[in-house]
């Protein structure tokens, strides 16, 4: 099995399960806090922004040949998310009590996308090395 095999095998057996494990986590905390009478729908209209953001890059990457265009799609996409979960903890936060259990969950939010894109880079250099230059 070579490298991109296992890395395809890491991706979609492993972290994706568990991107979708800790999502739904994060969900629990949202419904023990009440949003919908704290933080009301403003809150959930970042959290359906989030979830565009991700699934853009998702359905890329799933979808298409990884290649310049689509690390660049997946690099954007998490940038933009990252800059939206900042305005929706910050919302958040001022209405609502955010425990460090979901702050907690929102650092694995980030860090199983950002593996996964580092994991993309390092199997497919050449998309990596079109990017930079």
């Amino acid at each position: 099995m070579d490298i991109q095999s296992v890395t395809a095998l890491l991706i979609l057996g492993v972290l994706l399960p568990l991107w979708i494990l800790f999502g739904l986590a994060d969900w629990y905390q949202h419904r023990k806090t009440s949003i919908q009478t704290t933080s009301g729908w403003r809150e959930s209209a970042l959290h359906l922004l989030l979830t565009a953001e991700a699934g853009v890059a998702v359905l890329a990457a799933l979808y298409l040949e990884i290649n310049s265009l689509v690390l660049a799609l997946g690099i954007g996409a998490f940038v933009a998310h990252e800059i939206t979960t900042g305005l929706d903890v910050g919302y958040a936060t001022d209405r609502r009590q955010v425990s460090a259990t979901e702050q907690r969950i929102h650092d694995y939010l980030t860090a199983i996308p950002l593996s996964i894109l580092l994991l993309m880079c390092a199997t497919h250099p050449a998309a990596l090395f079109g990017l930079l230059g």
